[in-house]
Protein backbone atom coordinates (compact mmCIF):
# COMPACT_ATOMS: atom_id res chain seq x y z
CA UNK A 1 0.00 0.00 0.00
CA UNK A 2 2.85 2.47 0.75
CA UNK A 3 4.42 1.84 -2.48
CA UNK A 4 0.90 2.28 -4.68
CA UNK A 5 1.22 5.76 -2.41
CA UNK A 6 4.66 6.55 -2.62
CA UNK A 7 6.54 4.85 -5.37
CA UNK A 8 9.05 7.60 -5.32
CA UNK A 9 10.40 6.80 -1.94
CA UNK A 10 12.76 4.92 -0.89
CA UNK A 11 12.34 1.13 0.51
CA UNK A 12 14.06 2.53 3.28
CA UNK A 13 11.72 5.60 3.84
CA UNK A 14 8.44 3.71 3.67
CA UNK A 15 9.67 0.95 5.92
CA UNK A 16 10.08 3.59 8.25
CA UNK A 17 6.77 4.88 7.75
CA UNK A 18 4.95 1.30 8.47
CA UNK A 19 6.51 0.97 11.91
CA UNK A 20 5.82 4.58 12.75
CA UNK A 21 2.42 3.80 11.48
CA UNK A 22 2.34 1.08 14.27
CA UNK A 23 3.41 3.04 16.85
CA UNK A 24 0.70 5.39 16.18
CA UNK A 25 -2.18 3.15 16.76
CA UNK A 26 -0.91 1.78 19.92
CA UNK A 27 -0.95 5.18 21.34
CA UNK A 28 -4.25 5.72 19.85
CA UNK A 29 -5.48 3.11 22.06
CA UNK A 30 -3.74 3.58 25.01
CA UNK A 31 -4.87 7.18 24.72
CA UNK A 32 -8.50 6.22 23.95
CA UNK A 33 -8.38 3.56 27.28
CA UNK A 34 -7.05 7.14 28.95
CA UNK A 35 -9.61 9.10 27.99
CA UNK A 36 -12.56 7.10 28.52
CA UNK A 37 -12.37 6.89 32.13
CA UNK A 38 -12.09 10.74 32.11
CA UNK A 39 -13.96 14.03 32.32
CA UNK A 40 -15.35 14.98 28.49
CA UNK A 41 -12.55 18.00 29.22
CA UNK A 42 -9.95 15.73 28.79
CA UNK A 43 -10.56 15.70 25.25
CA UNK A 44 -9.82 19.16 25.06
CA UNK A 45 -6.89 19.94 26.98
CA UNK A 46 -5.29 17.74 24.83
CA UNK A 47 -6.50 19.00 21.55
CA UNK A 48 -6.13 22.61 20.07
CA UNK A 49 -9.24 23.39 17.22
CA UNK A 50 -8.64 25.35 14.41
CA UNK A 51 -11.44 26.49 12.11
CA UNK A 52 -14.46 25.79 14.14
CA UNK A 53 -16.09 29.13 13.05
CA UNK A 54 -17.64 26.83 10.31
CA UNK A 55 -19.17 24.99 12.82
CA UNK A 56 -20.78 28.22 14.48
CA UNK A 57 -21.83 29.72 11.09
CA UNK A 58 -23.39 26.19 9.94
CA UNK A 59 -24.91 25.67 13.47
CA UNK A 60 -29.17 26.56 13.46
CA UNK A 61 -29.49 26.41 9.64
CA UNK A 62 -28.73 23.53 7.74
CA UNK A 63 -27.98 20.36 9.15
CA UNK A 64 -24.30 19.22 9.45
CA UNK A 65 -22.37 16.36 8.37
CA UNK A 66 -18.71 16.32 9.25
CA UNK A 67 -16.99 13.76 7.02
CA UNK A 68 -13.10 12.28 8.40
CA UNK A 69 -10.75 9.43 7.98
CA UNK A 70 -8.70 6.86 9.62
CA UNK A 71 -6.40 9.61 10.35
CA UNK A 72 -4.48 10.49 13.88
CA UNK A 73 -6.93 9.23 16.62
CA UNK A 74 -10.13 9.72 14.65
CA UNK A 75 -12.47 8.79 17.99
CA UNK A 76 -11.02 11.37 19.45
CA UNK A 77 -11.60 13.95 17.06
CA UNK A 78 -15.67 13.10 17.79
CA UNK A 79 -14.77 13.56 21.56
CA UNK A 80 -13.27 17.28 21.29
CA UNK A 81 -16.11 18.39 19.18
CA UNK A 82 -18.59 16.96 21.19
CA UNK A 83 -16.97 18.60 23.86
CA UNK A 84 -16.60 21.70 22.13
CA UNK A 85 -21.00 21.96 22.54
CA UNK A 86 -21.54 19.93 19.14
CA UNK A 87 -23.01 16.34 19.43
CA UNK A 88 -22.59 14.00 17.20
CA UNK A 89 -24.12 10.63 16.01
CA UNK A 90 -21.51 8.55 13.86
CA UNK A 91 -22.28 6.04 11.28
CA UNK A 92 -20.01 3.23 11.33
CA UNK A 93 -20.02 -0.38 10.87
CA UNK A 94 -20.73 -2.83 13.49
CA UNK A 95 -17.27 -4.50 14.77
CA UNK A 96 -18.02 -8.13 14.50
CA UNK A 97 -16.47 -9.47 18.20
CA UNK A 98 -19.69 -8.02 20.37
CA UNK A 99 -17.52 -7.36 23.60
CA UNK A 100 -15.65 -5.27 21.47
CA UNK A 101 -18.34 -3.15 19.73
CA UNK A 102 -19.88 -2.91 23.08
CA UNK A 103 -17.04 -1.10 24.21
CA UNK A 104 -16.02 0.88 21.40
CA UNK A 105 -19.86 2.24 21.71
CA UNK A 106 -19.16 3.14 25.57
CA UNK A 107 -16.00 5.12 24.86
CA UNK A 108 -17.97 6.97 22.05
CA UNK A 109 -21.17 7.70 24.64
CA UNK A 110 -18.73 8.85 27.13
CA UNK A 111 -17.12 11.30 24.57
CA UNK A 112 -21.07 12.44 23.41
CA UNK A 113 -21.51 10.77 20.29
CA UNK A 114 -24.07 7.91 19.19
CA UNK A 115 -23.20 5.43 17.51
CA UNK A 116 -25.66 4.31 14.46
CA UNK A 117 -24.78 0.97 13.27
CA UNK A 118 -24.79 0.52 9.61
CA UNK A 119 -27.04 -2.15 8.19
CA UNK A 120 -28.98 -2.52 11.81
CA UNK A 121 -32.74 -2.36 12.12
CA UNK A 122 -33.94 1.61 13.26
CA UNK A 123 -30.47 3.18 11.17
CA UNK A 124 -32.18 5.00 8.90
CA UNK A 125 -34.55 7.03 11.81
CA UNK A 126 -31.76 7.39 13.66
CA UNK A 127 -29.64 9.31 10.88
CA UNK A 128 -33.24 11.18 10.16
CA UNK A 129 -33.53 12.15 13.68
CA UNK A 130 -29.72 13.58 13.81
CA UNK A 131 -30.05 15.49 10.37
CA UNK A 132 -33.34 17.23 12.28
CA UNK A 133 -32.27 17.78 15.56
CA UNK A 134 -29.35 19.25 17.03
CA UNK A 135 -26.47 16.40 16.40
CA UNK A 136 -23.95 17.04 13.44
CA UNK A 137 -23.69 13.45 11.35
CA UNK A 138 -20.15 12.12 11.28
CA UNK A 139 -18.50 9.24 9.05
CA UNK A 140 -15.30 7.69 7.56
CA UNK A 141 -14.71 7.97 3.93
CA UNK A 142 -11.59 6.32 3.25
CA UNK A 143 -12.28 2.63 2.97
CA UNK A 144 -13.45 0.25 0.36
CA UNK A 145 -17.11 -1.20 2.62
CA UNK A 146 -19.83 -2.56 0.90
CA UNK A 147 -22.11 0.36 0.92
CA UNK A 148 -22.98 2.60 -2.18
CA UNK A 149 -20.19 4.21 -3.51
CA UNK A 150 -18.61 5.43 -6.79
CA UNK A 151 -15.11 5.14 -8.07
CA UNK A 152 -12.25 8.12 -7.46
CA UNK A 153 -9.06 8.73 -7.69
CA UNK A 154 -6.92 8.45 -4.69
CA UNK A 155 -3.41 8.70 -4.45
CA UNK A 156 -3.45 8.30 -8.18
CA UNK A 157 -5.35 4.94 -8.35
CA UNK A 158 -8.84 4.23 -8.71
CA UNK A 159 -10.85 3.88 -5.14
CA UNK A 160 -14.11 2.83 -4.16
CA UNK A 161 -15.17 5.20 -1.92
CA UNK A 162 -18.65 5.89 -0.14
CA UNK A 163 -21.43 8.43 -1.08
CA UNK A 164 -23.70 8.91 2.23
CA UNK A 165 -21.87 12.36 1.98
CA UNK A 166 -23.20 13.39 -0.79
CA UNK A 167 -26.37 11.82 -0.95
CA UNK A 168 -27.51 13.10 2.42
CA UNK A 169 -25.80 16.63 1.57
CA UNK A 170 -28.30 16.64 -1.39
CA UNK A 171 -30.72 15.42 0.37
CA UNK A 172 -30.93 17.35 3.14
CA UNK A 173 -29.04 20.26 1.75
CA UNK A 174 -26.76 19.61 4.65
CA UNK A 175 -23.28 21.48 5.06
CA UNK A 176 -20.54 19.31 4.57
CA UNK A 177 -17.45 20.12 6.93
CA UNK A 178 -14.25 17.97 6.27
CA UNK A 179 -12.44 17.30 9.64
CA UNK A 180 -9.21 15.76 10.11
CA UNK A 181 -7.10 15.30 13.38
CA UNK A 182 -3.56 15.13 13.70
CA UNK A 183 -1.30 13.97 16.60
CA UNK A 184 1.84 16.58 16.41
CA UNK A 185 5.47 16.03 17.71
CA UNK A 186 4.79 17.36 21.27
CA UNK A 187 2.19 15.03 21.84
CA UNK A 188 -1.36 16.55 21.95
CA UNK A 189 -3.40 17.11 18.82
CA UNK A 190 -4.38 19.42 16.03
CA UNK A 191 -7.93 19.41 14.76
CA UNK A 192 -8.37 21.26 11.55
CA UNK A 193 -12.46 21.95 10.70
CA UNK A 194 -12.16 23.31 6.67
CA UNK A 195 -14.14 25.60 5.31
CA UNK A 196 -17.78 23.80 3.64
CA UNK A 197 -16.93 21.73 0.45
CA UNK A 198 -18.96 22.36 -2.10
CA UNK A 199 -21.05 19.49 -2.73
CA UNK A 200 -21.11 19.48 -7.02
CA UNK A 201 -24.28 17.68 -8.59
CA UNK A 202 -21.98 14.54 -9.45
CA UNK A 203 -21.37 12.10 -6.95
CA UNK A 204 -18.26 11.16 -8.68
CA UNK A 205 -17.35 14.90 -9.08
CA UNK A 206 -17.97 15.20 -5.29
CA UNK A 207 -16.48 12.36 -3.81
CA UNK A 208 -13.20 13.06 -5.69
CA UNK A 209 -13.22 16.16 -3.92
CA UNK A 210 -13.28 14.60 -0.88
CA UNK A 211 -10.70 12.00 -1.58
CA UNK A 212 -8.31 14.78 -2.14
CA UNK A 213 -8.97 16.22 0.93
CA UNK A 214 -8.70 13.10 2.37
CA UNK A 215 -5.16 12.23 0.81
CA UNK A 216 -4.29 16.05 1.03
CA UNK A 217 -4.21 15.20 5.24
CA UNK A 218 -2.68 11.67 5.05
CA UNK A 219 0.42 13.43 2.67
CA UNK A 220 1.10 15.64 5.42
CA UNK A 221 0.87 12.85 8.21
CA UNK A 222 1.56 9.65 6.70
CA UNK A 223 2.49 7.75 9.83
CA UNK A 224 -1.03 8.63 10.98
CA UNK A 225 -3.58 6.55 8.34
CA UNK A 226 -4.06 2.93 8.41
CA UNK A 227 -1.99 1.59 5.83
CA UNK A 228 -3.11 -2.24 6.89
CA UNK A 229 -6.78 -1.35 5.25
CA UNK A 230 -7.06 -2.66 1.66
CA UNK A 231 -7.97 0.60 0.14
CA UNK A 232 -7.43 -0.27 -3.58
CA UNK A 233 -8.55 -4.68 -3.32
CA UNK A 234 -11.00 -3.83 -5.95
CA UNK A 235 -10.40 -2.18 -9.27
CA UNK A 236 -13.22 -0.90 -11.25
CA UNK A 237 -13.66 -3.02 -14.71
CA UNK A 238 -12.92 -1.61 -17.97
CA UNK A 239 -16.73 -0.08 -18.85
CA UNK A 240 -16.59 1.11 -15.03
CA UNK A 241 -13.60 3.32 -15.22
CA UNK A 242 -15.31 4.57 -18.69
CA UNK A 243 -18.10 5.94 -16.45
CA UNK A 244 -15.84 6.86 -13.22
CA UNK A 245 -13.94 10.66 -12.58
CA UNK A 246 -10.81 7.90 -12.99
CA UNK A 247 -10.49 8.30 -16.70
Amino acid sequence: HLLVAFPERSDAARLEIGRACFRHHGISLAELLYCGTRPLSEALRFTAIDGWEHVEEARGNRPIVVFTAHCGNWELLGGAISARGLPLAAIARGLDEAPLQAALAGVRAHFGIETIVRGNQGASRQILRTLRGSRGLVLLIDQDTKVEGVWAPFFGRPAYTPTAVWSLARRFDAVVLPAFIARLEDGRHLLSIEPPLAIDSVAEVAVTSMNQRTEAQIRRFPEQWVWMHRRWRRQPTAAERRDSACD
